[in-house]
Parts: C-alpha cells; structure tokens; sequence
C-alpha cells in the first residue's frame, strides 16, 4: 500500500474500533440507518475512496479498501455492508463508457462523498424471482420505467440509485436500458420494508419504480446522442446517450488493456455479473446492436 492509503487505513481503523463500537448495537436493536457512522467516514473521504483522479477520487488500491472495509466491519457490520455496496455500484458504473450523466453522479460521489445504492434483487416479500425487476417503454422523447426490486442496500442514505430494465421489441430482442436517478426523482418510492435479523441498519429495502420518466434530452452533450468516443475500435455496436440514460446492447471493455472504444456485446442486451466478470468478456456474444 502507498503511505497515503496505510494512513487512511490507520484513521478508519481509529474511528471504527472507538466510536463504531459504542454505536453498533443500538444500530441493530434499532434497525436504524448508520447516519453518524457515514459522517464520519465522509470527512476522511471514503466513500469516494475508490474512483479515479480524473473524477475526483483518490484510485485507492485493491488491499488498502479491503482492509479499510474489514476495519469498518470490526466496528458495526451494517456500516460495512452499506459502504461496500456503494463502492461496488459506484465502480460497476465507472466501467460504463463516458456519458454525460455518468460523469455527474461520479464526481458528486467522488467529491461530496454521497451515495448511491442498487436495487437489483427479489424484493423482500416475494419467492418467485420472474415478479422482480423493471420494465421500460420507449415513448419518443423519454423513456418510462415501472417495477419492483429489492436489497437496495444504503437506500435511507442514499442520493442516487441505478434503475435498469428491458425495452421488449415485437419480433425482437430486447434493449437493456439503465438510468442514474436521485432518488428523490418523481415515480421512485422506496419502501422502508428491510426488517431482517441482523445487519438490520443496512437499509435494504426494496425500490418501488411507478411510471418514471425520464427525458432523453434531460442533459445536453458533446457530440449529440451519441458520443463521439463510443464508437471506436471494430464491432463497437450501437451505443448511444440520452442525458441520463445509457442505452446499450454493447458497452463494456473486453479487457482492462484494451481502448476504451472496444466492448463486449451482452447478447440481446441482457445479463448479469461483477464488473470483473464483464469487463473480461465472460458474457461476451453475438448479440443484436441497436441504437437510438
């Protein structure tokens, strides 16, 4: 680790076994959000630990935030669980190609330390896992979402959440669509139903999306729709930009040395797994490109 990173290590490690101790308990009797504990590690810069310099992160390295969340664990488990969901979020969304919105919700992670959370699991009361998940309907100039997930971990924290879901064409395959909303946003109802034993201060609540809409225009960028960067390098596929959505059917790279242009096609634009496992290429296929 680079002395920077052992230092910040050493004042996580501080905080955590003097003051996260003495709040744990009351944490999980409680069932309430770890507000104080994520104040706490704003000011050291944590939460934004992760990300790249040139968004305003500090690029911290694969031990020191293992350690880091190990130290914080020691202190108050649902801490731990919180912030190591958000880092996760945050670096899957840092593997995205560049597009406007993206870049928004990096930097005020990077540099203000807010959170972000994911619902992307069967909600709390549900069994049957084909009742989970959104859907999305493309209406011209925005696109609308509707659906249910769970395990949104950090959801009482958070300012922002990722909302994906599947354009369903006659005929075809699907378009995967994913959007970066506040979760103040018109149409998200997070629904405070996370009550599990243990780890009970971790808020992971399920999302309630209702016809969310979300303007493709919502923010203007270089290039027009589609970025001028995305389309390099052979088989790229379409990709294109709304202001806060990303629409792709291929949009990550094959290989953490390859050009920022080159990405792995999700066939029919669906699938799922860790930002390793896609930038490696294991869901890599043949899949339709589209754009819009």
């Amino acid at each position: 680790m680079e002395s920077w990173e052992k230092e910040l290590l050493a004042a996580v490690t501080k905080l955590s076994r003097e003051t996260f101790v003495g709040r744990a308990a009351a944490i999980d009797r409680d069932g309430s959000f770890p507000h104080a504990n994520m104040a706490d590690l704003r000011v050291l810069g944590v939460p934004g630990m992760t990300l790249p310099e040139a968004l305003g992160g500090r690029a911290v390295g694969a031990e020191a935030q293992m350690r880091i969340i190990e130290e914080i664990a020691y202190g108050d488990g649902s801490t731990a669980v919180v912030l190591n969901m958000h880092l996760l979020v945050a670096d899957f969304i840092a593997a995205f190609p560049p597009f406007p919105r993206r870049d928004t919700v990096l930097r005020d992670i990077a540099t203000n330390n807010v959170l972000i959370c994911a619902p992307g699991s069967v909600p709390t009361t549900e069994v049957d896992n084909r009742r989970s998940g959104y859907a999305v309907r493309d209406e011209g100039d925005a696109v609308v979402f509707n659906g249910k997930s769970g395990f949104a971990s950090g959801s009482d924290g958070a300012k922002y959440t990722i909302i994906g879901g599947l354009i369903q064409h006659e005929g075809g395959d699907p378009d995967f669509v994913v959007t970066l909303p506040e979760l103040s946003t018109q149409g998200i109802n997070v629904l405070h139903n996370w009550d599990a034993m243990g780890l009970r201060g971790t808020a992971s609540h399920d999302v309630l999306v209702e016809e969310m809409r979300i303007p493709k225009s919502a923010e203007p960028h270089a290039g027009g729709a589609r970025h001028p960067g995305d389309m390099a390098g052979p088989g790229a596929g379409g990709v294109r930009f709304h202001g806060g959505v990303c629409r792709a059917a291929a949009w990550l790279p094959r290989g953490a040395g390859e050009p920022a242009g080159a990405y792995s096609r999700v066939p029919g634009g669906t699938g799922v797994g860790t930002v390793r496992h896609w930038k490696h290429g294991a869901l890599a296929g043949d899949g339709p490109d589209r754009a819009v």
